[in-house]
């Protein structure tokens, strides 16, 4: 009789976060969010983005997880599209 197959190991962490600190000033370090231009110079991503600037909330998930494992990286990738396409 075949074992089933476990469920794949894959850790997982997210954090969210107000892009800006409002309160403060867009000149404070805690009031931007620095992206990086092409050539080097730094900019506030509110001054790129309309949708930074109105939305200003920002979420970020990371999954790790062994490469040799197939079912894993399938697990993740299948996650991700399926988010994507919301």
């Amino acid at each position: 009789m075949k074992e089933p197959e476990a469920a794949p190991a894959i850790l997982m962490d997210s954090e969210s976060r107000s892009a800006f600190n409002r309160e403060s000033g867009s000149q404070c370090p805690l009031g931007q969010i620095n992206v990086t231009k092409g050539g080097g110079a730094l900019v506030d991503l509110k001054g790129r983005s309309r949708v930074a600037a109105i939305n200003g909330y920002f979420k970020l998930g990371r999954a790790c997880f062994n490469p040799d494992c197939s079912n894993a990286r399938m697990t993740i990738e299948d996650v991700v599209e399926r988010e994507a396409g919301k």
